[in-house]
């Protein structure tokens, strides 16, 4: 590439057909003429160059890590200026001992890359490596490996390769893995009719650029000079190529290697090798989907595969869908401009990132259009446009010419809500036409909340109904049964839809939960009860099971929790207004009450709750919590809020889990209608003995040992009067003749 072999070009001819006389000697093709230069070449006349029909040159650029070629930017300035198409060169200086040097072959890459800055329709990068530094061909190969790799994954295109045939078979072991792995060749083979190409004919690919002779005699170069061939009449399959991606919003587009990867109207592009096959990805952001492909890249797949040749662009096309619904009682149709929906129910279309759509809403002979609703909101049946920056969603409904209706359902547990569906949007609602009473007239405390046609909280009053929910103010009573009205006969005033039209009074009646869980609304719990005149009121509150806990409500700024300290009691969690304050420990080897005083922010109302947790590692028989009072500024008193019995599990159990007490004097009470009531519970070896009292009368006693344990066993009470009651189960902490514990379980209510 210099004047280095240009007396000795004869004579390396003749050694190195002898020394690959096996090598595979390339076909004729079409070619196509160009030139490599350096400094040696001086200054060089380009115009006159073009004009002698070349059509590409090859300038070295660097040498080693260091040496820039003088003449590099001005050969590159000059042959661009007349429509040659240009490549740089680097000279490799390879170096180690018994393996190669790969950080100096790093180096000099990049000091290439730096110094060359090879670009789109450049000729692809060159490594001239006509030194060995003294490597054998192993470490020699590892050192051109490392140079070309680095260029590969820093420039994102495969660089070419020049040398002789005697010196690739010789000093790189005519090695295949360059070809193998889609490195071209630059072939330097002098004044032979056609060229011996080393590495099996580069695996059966040949040579891309042959330099056949180095003579003088080119206009434009007044020195010898580097000629060269280029195997085919289409430059650009050599030149470097340059995809640009650009999505637009509502998604990403990315590469198989990563190397593009850009979302939302943001473009992005890389060098990729000429005829490589690029596959892109198009990734909607959550919510979008992806539409179409356009420039370089074709239909609605969201994958694409793109042959990198010269400068290609593609684009990706995402959406967002609109949603469409035709609702209410009346009937009619929803179409958008631009074309896309025409629906009479529910249809969907996506429509381009960022596009305006107008909809509007015909309704059909026997209706009106109501309202829009969703991402339109309004009365004008052609005044609804959206803006598909994300999933939108649009109502629209119609209502017939005919008064309002209601549907009624009725709560399936005993503090749900009555829920009542209007036809079409009504107002004037309040719980004066709205009513809950029992089946014998007695009116019922409940509240009332309303929904608009969005499905948000609106005034009962003011504002256009489409649901309302009319909520017991107090839980209502298992087996009780009651009717809910809404505009009753001659209640004023009364509901009206929009035309004044009144809603018909509507009516259903309902029997309230008849089976109900352990821990319904209408059930209580207590602890045991345990006589001892050392306590505050001579008794306290006790539990042994953890899980188990009471609460208690205070006021002011500050309470005094009362416990009972003891051999039997343990540890115990305290929170205060939903907050966790403390664990206590109330192991002691003898009785005593123990005071604890929590402060709180603000003088209004608390609640401070007390719950049974694991022992400790130092008493793990010290399971139990005694409570004997509380202290605030309105006194001391020892009733508690509410109790709680020990929460437990089992696969067996009604629901999977139910709640326990083996103390005496601990009591579960429920609230009913009916004439009959059944406690659903367990028996087995750990159960005792207990009683049922109805309405403070003892009914019947309980033993609910037995060999072995069975979940969903009712216990029964019958006969009674057809009113509410309260039932009342006792545990009384005693044996049973079949078991050895005393537990008493609640798995449920069931009343008839």
């Amino acid at each position: 590439m210099t004047a280095r072999i240009v007396r000795t070009s004869c004579l390396l001819t003749i050694v190195a057909s002898l020394l690959i006389a096996s090598s595979t000697t390339a076909r004729a093709v079409p070619t196509l003429p160009g030139i490599d230069v350096s400094r040696w070449q001086g200054t060089i006349d380009w115009s006159k160059v073009a004009g002698a029909g070349i059509r590409f040159a090859i300038a070295r650029a660097t040498k080693g890590q260091h040496y820039v070629d003088p003449t590099f930017h001005a050969n590159v300035a000059g042959a661009r200026a007349n429509g040659i198409i240009v490549g740089a060169y680097h000279r490799a200086t390879p170096s180690g001992g018994a393996q190669a040097n790969t950080v100096d072959a790093r180096a000099e890459a990049d000091h290439y890359l730096a110094e060359a800055s090879p670009g789109v329709g450049d000729l692809i990068p060159a490594l001239d490596i006509e030194e060995t530094g003294g490597l054998a061909p192993a470490a020699l190969v590892a050192w051109v490996k490392a140079w070309v790799t680095r260029v590969t994954n820093v420039l994102g295109v495969r660089p070419m390769i020049y040398a002789s045939p005697h010196f690739w078979t010789v000093n790189m072991g005519d090695s295949t893995w360059f070809a193998d792995n889609g490195y071209r060749l630059w072939l330097a083979h002098w004044n032979v009719p056609s060229p011996t190409v080393p590495a099996n004919d580069w695996q059966g690919r040949g040579w891309t650029f042959w330099q056949w002779t180095h003579k003088p005699g080119l206009p434009g170069v007044t020195t010898d000079l580097d000629r060269d061939r280029f195997a085919g009449t289409n430059l650009v399959t050599a030149q470097i190529a340059r995809l640009t991606a650009t999505p637009g919003a509502g998604g990403s587009v990315t590469d198989i290697t990563g190397r593009l990867s850009c979302g939302n109207g943001a473009s992005c592009s890389a060098l990729f090798d000429p005829s490589a096959i690029v596959t892109l990805t198009a990734m909607p952001d959550p919510g979008a989907v992806f539409l179409s492909w356009g420039g370089a890249c074709s239909g609605s797949s969201p994958t694409c595969s793109v042959t990198t040749l010269g400068r290609k662009a593609v684009t990706a096309t995402f959406g967002y869908p609109l949603s469409a619904t035709v609702a209410g009682r009346g009937g009619g149709i929803v179409s958008t401009t631009p074309a896309g929906i025409t629906c009479t129910s529910t249809c969907s279309h996506a429509f381009p990132a960022g596009s305006s759509v107008s909809l509007t809403a015909t309704p059909d002979g026997s209706s009106e259009f109501d309202a829009w609703s969703g991402d339109c909101v309004g009365l004008d049946p052609t005044v609804c446009t959206v803006t598909l920056d994300q999933p939108r969603s649009v109502t629209a409904s119609f209502m017939d010419l005919g008064p309002p209706s209601a549907a009624i359902t009725t709560p399936a547990s005993l503090d749900g809500p009555i829920r009542i569906a209007f036809s079409e949007p009504v107002r004037r609602l309040d719980t004066d036409n709205v009513v809950l009473r029992t089946a014998g007239g007695a009116p019922v405390a409940a509240s009332l909340t309303c929904r608009g046609q969005d499905g948000t909280t609106v005034s009962c009053w003011k504002d256009l109904v489409l649901s309302a929910h009319l909520r017991p103010t107090s839980p209502l009573i298992a087996g009780q049964s009651y009717v809910v009205v809404a505009n009753p006969n001659g209640v004023t005033p009364a509901i009206v839809d929009r035309a004044s039209n009144p809603l018909p009074k509507t009516s259903a009646s309902f029997r309230a939960a008849t089976v109900v869980a352990e821990e319904a609304p209408g059930s209580s719990f207590m602890w045991g009860s345990r006589d001892d005149l050392r306590a505050i009121g001579g008794s306290y509150r006790w539990e042994r099971r953890v899980g188990a806990s009471v609460t208690f409500a205070f006021s002011g700024a500050s309470v005094t929790l009362w416990t009972i300290a003891g051999p039997m009691f343990g540890r115990a969690r305290v929170v205060i207004d939903g907050r966790y304050r403390t664990t206590i420990d109330r192991y002691r080897p003898s009785f005593a009450r123990v005071p604890r005083t929590f402060t709180v922010s603000g003088h209004g109302a608390h609640t401070v709750q007390v719950s049974i947790v694991a022992p400790g590692p130092h008493h793990p028989a010290a399971v139990g919590t005694g409570i004997d009072a509380i202290a605030d500024a309105s006194g001391t008193r020892s009733a508690p809020a509410a109790s709680r019995w020990a929460p437990e599990t089992a696969p067996s159990a009604v629901g999977g889990r139910y709640v326990v007490s083996g103390v005496a004097g601990a009591a579960a009470s429920f609230r009913f209608r009916g004439s009959a009531v059944t406690i659903t519970t367990a028996t087995g070896p750990r159960y005792g003995r207990a009683e049922i009292w109805v309405d403070g009368t003892l009914r019947r006693r309980l033993d609910l040992s037995a060999a072995t344990a069975t979940f969903g066993v009712g216990r029964t009470v019958g006969g009674l009067a057809d009113r509410v009651h309260r039932v009342q189960v006792v545990v009384l902490g005693l044996l049973g003749r079949a078991g050895s514990g005393t537990a008493v379980a609640i798995d449920g209510w069931s009343v008839t």
